[in-house]
């Protein structure tokens, strides 16, 4: 019985602290969702995201053909497009796809989005400290059974041995 009793409490710890872990891979995601490999200081505030899009794909080594390529376009239309101040989220997704970038990083520091991204991370941040906090005292707890356990399996010896 006391076996299982450990068990289950490993159990429960394990499933807790994956939990958690969702929770801190999520924060990161959001927190960290600008590409490493693409440097921001691209991203000028007067800057178009046409302008944006060609910055990046140089950087990457994307033709504009190949990029026309995915979203269905020529390369003539491709080049027009990149002019334009306003694109289609969905050609900006297929973009996105085709390069494995998130190119909608280019609206994260322009309102409402900045605004909306600064409140999601400071509720994630509140939920990894909550959380944080909860592992601490769950750690604790499993700390104080797995000490009551032993003394119980000690007291269990002692009657045994009796």
């Amino acid at each position: 019985m006391l076996l299982q009793l450990v068990q289950q409490f490993k159990y429960i710890k394990l499933n807790f602290n994956l939990q958690i872990l969702d929770i801190k891979t999520h924060y990161l995601e959001v927190k960290n969702c600008v590409s490493i490999d693409f440097p921001t200081s691209f991203v000028y505030m007067k800057e178009t995201i046409g302008k944006y899009i060609q910055k990046f794909l140089r950087f990457k080594g994307i033709s504009n053909k190949d990029a026309a390529e995915s979203i269905g376009l020529s390369e003539s239309a491709f080049e027009k497009f990149l002019t334009k101040e306003d694109i289609l989220i969905s050609r900006l997704f297929k973009l996105s796809q085709f390069s494995a970038e998130n190119l909608m990083q280019f609206y994260y520091e322009k309102e409402p989005l900045a605004s909306f991204r600064k409140k999601e991370i400071l509720e994630f941040q509140q939920k990894l400290e909550f959380a944080n906090v909860l592992i601490e005292k769950n750690n604790l707890i499993i700390e104080n059974q797995t000490k009551y356990i032993k003394e119980l399996e000690n007291r269990l010896k002692k009657l045994n041995a009796k």
